[in-house]
């Protein structure tokens, strides 16, 4: 399978391997052959995280399912409860979380589905769980240590069109903000996507702006092998001279 070879790229550079359930297929409501392919897809998810744990011995697998309470999430419960004890997700990534006691219920429900997993990682994406980050923080330390910003839907839950991306001053605002509450208690943050695919650069540049602000570590979410690539050179102080000189 190609998806083998692609995974043990990542894999050798120490990163999480994430599948996404969410945007796997665009949802419509009330039609049901876009139901059913869904459902195929998903399977066709799990499926392939079943293969890649028998491949792959020190592999980090993380999953992002859809938004608490909806028909979706159940399904993919009843999907990731069929693997159990055969794969032990590295993250699972919770989208659209709206305050703590969301989270917890899905730590439950995880548990009660004997789905085996490291970590659950909030995704702050709206209004309410900006407003709500402390109480997110204080209820989800007990059983995570990580904690992820999702610009595109947090833009959009704002009304900002266009949307505010990296190069504004007003996302870096919002990344300080919640900088201090994820330092205080102790939480990785890890950083959203950069979705200007071919532009290195600008990449690169996040990733300085972001390391400028959080003191330690920090995690950033890639959308593309060369974007993984980056950030492990990044972080190895290896950036090609011809790229860095234009960044520093």
């Amino acid at each position: 399978m190609q998806i083998k070879g692609y995974a043990k790229k990542i894999n050798d550079v120490n990163t999480v391997l994430c599948f996404d359930l969410e945007d796997i297929l665009k949802e419509i409501p009330g039609d049901s052959i876009n139901a059913d392919e869904k459902q195929l897809q998903r399977k066709a998810v799990v499926d392939t995280i079943a293969v890649l744990s028998d491949s792959f011995k020190n592999r980090r697998i993380g999953i992002r399912v859809n938004i608490f309470n909806s028909n979706e999430f159940y399904k993919d419960l009843e999907a990731l409860g069929k693997l159990k004890t055969q794969v032990r997700l590295t993250s699972i990534f919770l989208p659209k979380v709206e305050n703590g006691k969301e989270i917890l219920h899905c730590f439950n429900l995880f548990k009660e589905r004997e789905i085996e997993f490291e970590d659950i990682i909030p995704i702050i994406e709206s209004k309410n769980a900006y407003v709500n980050l402390n109480e997110i923080v204080t209820v989800a330390k007990d059983f995570t240590k990580k904690l992820a910003f999702g610009h595109c839907d947090f833009n959009y839950a704002h009304h900002h069109f266009p949307f505010l991306h990296q190069r504004s001053e007003k996302y870096w605002e919002w990344i300080e903000a919640i900088n201090k509450v994820t330092e205080a208690n102790n939480i990785l943050f890890i950083n959203s996507p950069y979705l200007f695919l071919d532009d290195d650069e600008g990449f690169l540049w996040n990733l300085k702006q972001l390391n400028s602000i959080v003191t330690g570590s920090v995690g950033q979410i890639t959308l593309t092998l060369r974007q993984t690539m980056l950030c492990s050179l990044y972080k190895n102080n290896s950036i090609p001279f011809a790229l860095k000189k234009n960044i520093l």
